[in-house]
């Protein structure tokens, strides 16, 4: 027998400006979902993008530094075989 794990749900109340409402009651209409599910497709959406972009941030920290000598010299052996591949195919 499967058991299944529900997540607990949580009602809460928002205030969203009437074109906003409007245009949210459209779209979940279209997608045949109700405005709660909607939302929660919005939130799930938005703290991903956010997660995405702080991850980003992150990495551009990370990266945006002065290269050490072996990845100079790693950068320029790569340019090198690069262009030899360019050219042998052209």
């Amino acid at each position: 027998m499967k058991r299944i794990i529900s997540m607990p749900f949580v009602k809460t109340a928002i205030s969203l400006n009437r074109d906003l409402f409007m245009k949210a009651n459209k779209l979940s209409a279209e997608m045949k979902v109700s405005r709660s599910k909607l939302f929660q497709f919005a939130i799930e959406s938005y703290i991903r993008q956010y997660d995405n972009k702080k991850i980003l941030n992150k990495l551009n920290k990370i990266y945006s530094g002065e290269l050490t000598k072996e990845e100079k010299k790693l950068q320029g052996s790569m340019k090198d075989y690069h262009k030899k591949i360019i050219k042998d195919k052209w």
